[in-house]
């Protein structure tokens, strides 16, 4: 099943707001099995707006229709976003590196982190799990911080595993990084989607 998202309104217009009420709609009809194959966004404009809604009606059997009623506590700038991005980061590396965990790189909001390397440490199954429930206290200080923001609902979602990876500078010869790969890293990844269904 396809769906079209159509966010009116022209604050949608300006480059420093992140449109959020689209990217929440996209995530949980992708939650849905509905796969979002078009956002558009419209200004102020009701001939404009017209003309999207009868293009989109014989693009996709679902058509979703989003703002218009201005700037909202939803609607939040990418200054806002980037800084609560750091934050998060921030904290996060922190704790990572307070566990003796090795931070290997960010993805998108993701952190990934291993242990036991480059220095063997025997106790690194109960480091990696003392910090993850660190991480969620850490949350919790971040959450009480966004109070009053859309960030003060953000919920962390972790995926722990112990098992043999290879871990070493992996890459091609214009980039390589320090970062483990393997099942046991493939298995962590897939329990933090996992979490998905529990909240």
């Amino acid at each position: 099943m396809q769906a079209e998202i159509i966010a009116a309104g022209s604050e949608m217009l300006t480059p420093e707001r992140v449109d959020t009420n689209s990217l929440w709609l996209t995530q949980r009809l992708n939650d849905l099995g509905v796969e979002v194959t078009q956002k558009s966004i419209i200004g102020d404009d009701r001939d404009r707006l017209a003309d999207a809604v009868r293009a989109a009606i014989d693009r996709s059997p679902i058509i979703v229709l989003t703002g218009g009623l201005g700037p909202t506590e939803d609607d939040v700038t990418r200054e806002a976003v980037a800084q609560a991005l750091n934050a998060y980061f921030s904290r996060m590396t922190h704790t990572v590196h307070q566990h003796g965990g090795t931070l290997d790189k960010f993805i998108g909001d993701a952190v990934m982190a291993f242990w036991n390397a480059p220095l063997p440490n025997p106790r690194h199954a109960d480091r990696a799990l003392a910090c993850a429930l660190a991480m969620q206290a850490d949350m919790v200080d971040l959450r009480a911080l966004w109070r009053g923001t859309p960030f003060a609902q953000v919920q962390l979602r972790i995926g722990l595993h112990t098992g043999e990876a290879a871990v070493g500078h992996l890459g091609s010869r214009e980039r390589f990084t320090y970062t483990a790969v393997g099942d046991a890293v493939n298995t962590a990844a897939r329990l933090e989607g996992a979490n998905k269904a529990f909240g």
